[in-house]
């Protein structure tokens, strides 16, 4: 019987130390499950009605959830003339304005990671593409 109360107090400490790991793990950021629900792509009309659009997004490390900054993003649609590029901010935010409807494809190059995606823009639209990539992957996925 004293064995079984000696054993009991272990236990309270286990669960102890999981419920204080998961605490700091979630006030960290470890186990941000918030960007796992978030859209990849979205469209939706601008406030002000008009015929050219835009197109913006984010860039994260898809192993660790930080946003990327200074990740190349190329855009590229028959409708324009060429491609448009930028690069993301500190909070790994990229932005296009003044974009005739067409057929895009937004291209995001960081480190080895190189990604691309493809949407529709309408007139008078705004399209929010995000990105979840691994800037150390040294394949291309398209």
């Amino acid at each position: 019987m004293a064995a079984k109360t000696a054993k009991q107090p272990r236990r309270g400490i286990v669960a102890a130390i999981a419920v204080g790991l998961f605490a700091v793990g979630c006030a960290t950021g470890t186990f941000d499950f918030s960007r796992y629900d978030q859209p990849t792509i979205q469209s939706e009309p601008m406030a002000e009605a008009g015929a050219l659009g835009k197109v913006q997004g984010v860039v994260r490390n898809d192993k660790r959830g930080e946003k990327v900054d200074d990740a190349l993003v190329v855009l590229d649609c028959p409708c324009l003339s060429g491609w448009r590029e930028t690069k993301t901010n500190a909070d790994g935010i990229f932005k296009f304005t003044d974009l005739p409807p067409g057929e895009y494809r937004v291209q995001v190059l960081t480190g080895q990671a190189d990604v691309t995606r493809s949407t529709t823009l309408k007139p008078g639209y705004q399209t929010r593409i995000d990105f979840n990539i691994d800037p150390y992957n040294e394949f291309k996925r398209t």
